[in-house]
């Protein structure tokens, strides 16, 4: 299990799975938080969760 989720950093291949899933994650995240607040900067009630 440990080395399931341990990645060396001494292998490129490892690390570049893991810059593109962290970078496709972030995008995806991005991506979704703006649709769901577009609607309502279009509505003009911009009113961000504190």
């Amino acid at each position: 299990m440990r080395n399931k989720v341990y990645f060396p950093s001494s292998s490129p291949q490892a690390s570049s799975l893991s810059f593109c899933l962290v970078t496709m994650r972030f995008f995806l995240a991005s991506s979704w938080l703006f649709n769901s607040l577009e609607p309502k900067v279009v509505a003009g009630n911009f009113n961000p969760i504190p």
